[in-house]
């Protein structure tokens, strides 16, 4: 077997010129999975890359971003999903295989291709954002949408929000549906996901600062377009509609200081 996963390793590190994996880590991660020794010899350049990949490697994540996620139009194609399903598939996808302490990825143990392994995957995730869309609606993003205008961003309104429940949980809604589909993904990974800018910025190939810009941007959207709703539903002419339009106008300066760190400050904590 020593033979055998050393030529694997060999065969891997040809395989992705660049990706780099300890040869004794591979060894270890091996033997954990209890890999089969016909698997080692004959996928050693899929379990090299896989688990190169779970060890934060950014090459052989580059290589995985570029080989195996556009494959997943074609993977959940038959499920007739829309195009922004396919997208949420995809993130949610990454953040299932790649992110984390111990990302799943690490766990493929070359039973099938690495290709056949992130196929059904995929379906899977498909499959259970189908479920959720049609027992939770969009919960999720709604209690995403929630956390981003929440409490611990500004009391006052919060007091507004309570104060008109019905009226403010329409508005929010509507200016759910008014964001495109990745700003929703930006929400849920934030808030649902509990991932920090740093990570989302790993996701997209983008620098955190540039994260921290959209989720700011998003914010400033949703709280312009919470005004507009609730203008709709709420009498504009009391006094204390014009109150809670102020309490609106004025969380928009807050540009998220309580939600994020100054983008020249230091690193989030969330």
């Amino acid at each position: 077997m020593e033979a055998t996963l050393q030529a694997a390793f060999e065969a891997g590190r040809a395989a992705w010129p660049g990706a780099k994996l300890d040869p004794d880590a591979f060894a270890a991660r091996a033997v954990r999975l209890e890999v089969r020794a016909e698997d080692v010899d004959v996928r050693g350049a899929d379990l090299y890359l896989a688990w190169a990949c779970a060890e934060s490697d950014k090459v052989a994540l580059a290589y995985f971003e570029r080989l195996f996620l556009p494959a997943v139009d074609g993977y959940v194609g038959r499920l007739g999903l829309a195009d922004a399903v396919v997208d949420d598939v995809r993130q949610e996808l990454r953040i299932r295989l790649l992110v984390g302490p111990e990302p799943r990825i690490g766990q493929y143990s070359g039973r099938g291709p690495l290709a056949a392994w992130v196929r059904m995957a995929a379906i899977r995730v498909a499959l259970s954002l189908l479920e959720r869309s049609k027992v939770r609606s969009n919960a999720k993003d709604i209690s995403a949408l929630s956390a981003l205008v929440g409490e611990q961003t500004n009391p006052e309104l919060a007091a507004v929000r309570h104060r008109h429940g019905s009226a403010f949980q329409a508005a929010l809604e509507r200016s759910l549906d008014a964001l495109d589909a990745r700003d929703k993904t930006l929400l849920r990974m934030h808030f649902i996901d509990q991932l920090n800018i740093e990570a989302m910025g790993r996701i997209y190939r983008v620098h955190r600062a540039t994260v921290a810009r959209w989720l700011v941007a998003i914010r400033r959207r949703v709280l312009d377009n919470l005004r507009t709703e609730l203008s709709l539903d709420l009498k504009a002419s009391t006094s204390e509609f014009r109150s809670m339009l102020a309490v609106v106008r004025s969380d928009l300066d807050l540009s998220l200081r309580h939600l994020l760190p100054s983008l020249t400050g230091s690193r989030p904590n969330q």
